[in-house]
């Protein structure tokens, strides 16, 4: 029997992961159209732009990440170890780093949903390690 706490995380997975997912491809897909005018308008502001192949590569990562968060909670319902706790951590192992990494590159512009997409992955760490972690049997 699967625990009630695991199938709610398992829903938020999916609806993190969905959303996510949905706005990373259409960022990916639209990156190189803006890029030129978000560059111009810093360079006359004089704050720092990043590259266009670190923002592909942050791109990248993050449909990634909307990957695992997708995955493990099909693990979670099926309580799969692999794909469950083992994709969960590394969603939250690879979301901490980028959410890291996002943030020394741009420190001026950390905002209230840096602090939530910092969070999620933390809470998932703790209940896939600590109260739900006997209950992946297979």
């Amino acid at each position: 029997m699967r625990p009630g706490g695991l199938t709610a995380l398992s829903i938020f997975n999916f609806v993190f992961g969905g959303i996510a997912g949905l706005l990373n491809l259409i960022s990916l897909a639209t990156l190189s159209a803006f890029y030129d005018k978000f560059a111009e308008q810093a360079q006359r502001q004089g704050t720092p732009m990043p590259s266009i192949g670190l923002l592909y590569a942050l791109a990248i990562i993050a449909i990634v990440r909307a990957a695992l968060l997708v995955t493990s909670g099909i693990g979670y319902l099926g309580t799969r170890k692999l794909i469950g706790r083992w994709f969960g951590n590394a969603y939250a192992v690879l979301a901490l780093g980028s959410i890291f990494f996002e943030i020394s590159q741009a420190p001026q512009q950390i905002s209230p949903f840096n602090l939530v997409e910092f969070v999620y992955p933390l809470i998932t760490l703790f209940l896939l390690n600590t109260v739900f972690r006997k209950d992946f049997t297979r």
